[in-house]
């Protein structure tokens, strides 16, 4: 039987893709893969930096806070002229189970991180009292460096309460008060705390702890807290309590650097007008501000601080620029102010420092307590 024209040319459409067809699909459906896959690619590394600046936005401010709130403490309860004021002791001798260095009777003390810019160590003190500080007054001398306080008057001291023995001329010092008697108007301070160093330490601690003399000072703080904060090794900040003598505690990661300076007024002025690192040779005052003496610190009434967040994903190639040609090794803090230079920021520590990115928080924190208190 003849098979028509129309019949053959329909055979020849049933049969199928050929091999050129298969492998132009392939190709097709190899590139569409390779672009979805791509995209996905992207989406991750984009959603990675995203939450990674998240968190490095939430650890900053939070270390701000944090630093920020105890901050606006210092100084409570013992910003007084004869601790921290023109003429006060200036230090604190303490003991806790064995002698301690002495502390700087500061508000807020700042122990730079050094000159290449490494991240500054942040300390404050303030007294924990719920209802202010008491204090009261000697009313005879010691018998010696361990005696009784025989007191003036007892009222508003508890047993377990810290206090501040100051007398012009003489060191200050701390001790916890273990018994009172307030018919005999008798306050003891003995060596069941870890606090009092008993007769046979006290000799010898140096400096010297003094034997007090009548109308002697007692400021009752409650608690000393005495807290620092630092960055430590694993990038994170730490928090410890220097008075209670607990170890460092990581608070939040991924803080990369600390950088602070005082902001002085000149003495008897409640005007700040100039910015120091805590180092000497500043452009606007070339005292010592490692260390500042008891008029020295009357002069410190605000501190500056930036704050140095760090993403957690190391990207894979550079995303941070450095701060200058002369901070190379870190990104900014602040613009400078009145000619002061501002702190560098060293993060070459991490060759891969540039492959992170970096989120940096900055305040001035009024120390409201010393300015209350005239010093």
């Amino acid at each position: 039987m003849a098979i028509s024209a129309r019949t053959r040319i329909t055979h020849r459409r049933q049969r199928g893709l050929s091999m050129i067809d298969l492998m132009i699909g392939l190709v097709v459906g190899l590139i569409a893969s390779l672009v979805v896959f791509q995209a996905f690619a992207n989406f991750e590394g984009q959603k990675r930096t995203t939450v990674s600046g998240n968190d490095a936005q939430g650890n900053g401010l939070l270390t701000l806070a944090t630093i920020e709130s105890e901050m606006r403490s210092a100084g409570n309860g013992v910003a007084f002229a004869a601790l921290m004021g023109t003429g006060g002791c200036g230090r604190l001798l303490w003991y806790n189970g064995g002698a301690k260095a002495p502390l700087p009777l500061l508000p807020v003390r700042i122990i730079d991180g050094g000159a290449s810019g490494g991240s500054d160590t942040i300390d404050t003190m303030y007294a924990s009292t719920t209802f202010g500080t008491n204090s009261g007054e000697l009313s005879v001398g010691m018998a010696n460096a361990t005696g009784d306080f025989n007191l003036k008057r007892t009222a508003g001291l508890t047993v377990g309460d810290m206090v501040i023995a100051a007398q012009a001329g003489r060191e200050c010092t701390l001790h916890q008060l273990t018994a009172i008697d307030p018919l005999t108007l008798v306050a003891r301070h003995e060596s069941t705390s870890t606090f009092n160093p008993d007769n046979a330490t006290i000799g010898g601690l140096a400096p010297a702890w003094p034997v007090y003399g009548p109308n002697t000072r007692l400021y009752n703080v409650g608690r000393l807290v005495a807290r620092r904060f630092a960055v430590g090794a694993a990038t994170q900040l730490e928090e410890s309590d220097l008075i209670a003598g607990t170890a460092a505690l990581p608070r939040f990661d991924q803080i990369a650097s600390i950088q602070a300076q005082y902001g002085i007024a000149p003495a008897g002025s409640t005007s700040v007008n100039c910015w120091v690192n805590a180092t000497t040779g500043n452009t606007c005052d070339g005292g010592d501000w490692s260390a500042p003496t008891a008029a020295m610190s009357a002069r410190i009434l605000a501190v500056r601080i930036a704050v140095v967040a760090r993403s957690g994903t190391l990207e894979k190639v550079n995303v941070t620029n450095p701060c200058s040609v002369t901070q190379p090794d870190g990104p900014c803090t602040w613009a400078a102010i009145g000619g002061e230079t501002p702190p560098a920021v060293d993060l070459s520590a991490d060759a891969d420092w540039r492959r992170y990115r970096y989120r940096v928080y900055t305040t001035v924190v009024p120390l409201r307590n010393v300015i209350w208190a005239g010093l």
